[in-house]
């Protein structure tokens, strides 16, 4: 909106060779927006300047005989653009909200252009009066009326914190639904998260968090980023049940590393506390019986990255630390809970997505660490098939619920079914074994 305001409030005068130019350079960035920006990127950043950058080249070129501004399809989207912005966010929330297949998205990008245009010609282009004469021209204005019977309803909805008797939910499946939810500080773990709004950096914070049986030393410490901290209510039923507790050090993108390489935007805080995570680990391999690694695993991706990975791997296991990685779950392209919570509201079946493409990169990334792991006697690699049942959901007096908290994390409540699974397993009884608790 800013560089949007530049531009109408300071033009560019170019000869028109230049003009050319310019525009070129702009549809070139927003063209090549469309493959340097996706899923994985941190949005806004840095990237927004390459289609914002090239959108403000191309109006300041003035090209009114363009091919590319000056031809009715392109002219027909400027001029319904807002109506179509407009819509298309409610049919986004929609698509999120049932976890609709991704088909639906240019189902979405079309039925927005239609209502974009019907809103424009029948709303938008409505001669409503601007001026009021008297008091009583205002009592004549239709759109005061819509505007102030959205805005109580609105404040009404906000105030009632939606509108809870649309379904009526039994005790149980609130309390299944209340524990939906990732583990934070705030709730009761040791994540610490600079998405929370009492995260400040600092070391010492930052590190002393432990979970487990509290009365117990600690000799087990769980470092990671944020997919170590939807571990820990994992290992707390774990180490519970063995009498023991644990020293949690996780904060988000911080996946074991010697460098300041990092997975998230530097600008967050996160990164700072990440250097200062790693620092602790660094200088404490030595401290502990156990170090227990958890990451998202595809976020290492370059050869130096991996080499970190191992270097930091050899390190505990030449301190003599039994080196225990988790493997990283399933990822899918659409939300798990949100199928789940569709199934509750609508009464129907769960349904979870078992396309596995989307999975691919970090299955990938799973064997990669696990072939890092087998290099060592004492690095051991938990694999999926120790951790979660085969259809990546569990039971709870008769819901079927996924383990996933949005397509990647886990849940409180999948962490722990998780644990539950895992101290089932045939297994469980060998790989405690590598442990020294």
């Amino acid at each position: 909106m800013l560089i949007g305001g530049v531009a109408y409030l300071y033009p560019f005068t170019l000869q028109e060779k230049k003009k050319k130019f310019v525009e070129v350079i702009g549809l070139a960035l927003v063209i090549g927006s469309y493959f340097l920006i996706s899923a994985e990127n941190a949005w806004p950043g840095y990237l927004a300047l390459f289609p914002v950058v090239g959108s403000f080249l191309i109006i300041q070129a003035q090209r009114n005989d363009s091919i590319i501004t000056n031809n009715i399809l392109f002219q027909k989207i400027g001029t319904w653009s807002y109506s179509i912005y407009l819509w298309h966010w409610p049919l986004v929330v929609i698509i999120f909200t049932f976890a609709l297949p991704e088909y639906y998205i240019y189902l979405g990008m079309a039925l927005s252009m239609l209502l974009g245009f019907l809103s424009y010609k029948y709303v938008e282009k409505i001669n409503f009066p601007r001026s009021f004469p008297t008091l009583l021209g205002y009592l004549k204005c239709k759109p005061i009326y819509i505007a102030g019977i959205v805005g109580v309803l609105g404040s009404l909805t906000f105030l009632k914190n939606g509108v809870d008797n649309r379904f009526e939910l039994s005790a149980q499946e609130k309390e299944v639904m209340s524990q939906l939810v990732m583990p934070y500080r705030s709730n009761g773990y040791c994540f610490y998260s600079s998405h929370e709004k009492t995260f400040e950096v600092s070391e010492s914070k930052g590190v002393e968090c432990y979970l487990g049986d509290k009365e117990s030393k600690a000799n087990t410490l769980l470092f990671g980023d944020s997919y170590a901290g939807h571990n820990e209510p994992f290992f707390d039923e774990v180490f519970k049940a063995n009498k023991s507790s644990f020293q949690s050090v996780v904060t988000n993108w911080c996946t074991p590393s010697l460098s300041d390489d990092f997975a998230g935007p530097k600008t967050d805080l996160a990164y700072e506390q990440c250097m200062l995570n790693r620092k602790y680990l660094i200088e404490n391999l030595g401290s502990y019986k156990n170090i227990i690694f958890s990451g998202s695993w595809k976020n290492i991706k370059t050869d130096k990255q991996i080499n970190d990975m191992e270097d930091i791997i050899s390190g505990a296991s030449e301190q003599g630390a039994n080196v225990i990685i988790m493997a990283a779950p399933k990822s899918y392209a659409t939300n798990p809970v949100e199928n789940f919570k569709k199934s509750i509201y609508l009464d129907i079946s769960t349904v979870i997505d078992n396309d596995n493409s989307y999975d691919l990169a970090t299955h990938e990334a799973n064997m990669r660490i696990k072939k890092i792991a087998d290099k060592y006697d004492n690095v051991h690699f938990i694999d999926r098939t120790y951790l979660y049942d085969k259809s990546n959901t569990f039971s709870v007096n008769g819901l079927t619920v996924p383990y996933s908290y949005d397509g990647g994390h886990l849940s409180i409540l999948g962490s722990k079914y998780s644990a539950k699974y895992f101290m089932e397993h045939d297994e469980y009884k060998n790989i405690m074994r590598h442990f020294d608790l």
